[in-house]
């Protein structure tokens, strides 16, 4: 499943009159799940608009497809932006969207607040239970709970 990471919503100045912006255009970055940077252009600032072949912005540098270089969305950001400069009637970001990161944080294992408070509720009746010599196990299970927190 495509990531949209950045959704550049553009004038196309080429069609301007009398003071408009021109065109509306949009450009979706997206981050496949091979890693690989995929661009889709398209009229007006939706989805349902007209799909256009990214060659119709006659960049002259290419855009980059991998996310390897790129230590955010930021840097990505400015690097397209900065390309999107170079093409035929130099294509006006009105606005730039980030909405995904390049790498989702890291996943981490967690027990859950209900499984937390029963295994601080068992320490505390272990070391309740037991005379000082035994309350080991109970103080042990509570440091590591304490860790958790």
């Amino acid at each position: 499943m495509k990531k949209t990471l950045i959704i550049f919503r553009m004038f196309d100045p080429s069609y301007s009159r009398n003071g408009e912006f021109g065109n509306k255009e949009s450009l979706r970055v997206s981050l496949g799940e091979d890693n690989v940077i995929t661009y889709s252009l398209f009229g007006g600032w939706q989805d349902s608009g007209t799909p256009f072949a990214i060659s119709n912005l006659q960049l002259q540098r290419s855009l980059p497809l991998s996310p390897a270089p790129f230590r955010n969305v930021l840097a990505l950001k400015v690097v397209v932006q900065s390309i999107l400069r170079t093409g035929v009637g130099s294509h006006e970001v009105h606005k730039a969207e980030v909405l995904n990161q390049l790498k989702d944080k890291p996943k981490t294992k967690s027990i859950s607040l209900k499984v937390y408070k029963e295994l601080k509720r068992q320490a505390q009746e272990i070391i309740a239970d037991f005379s000082d010599g035994e309350k080991g196990e109970g103080q042990g299970m509570l440091r590591v709970l304490n860790m958790l927190e």
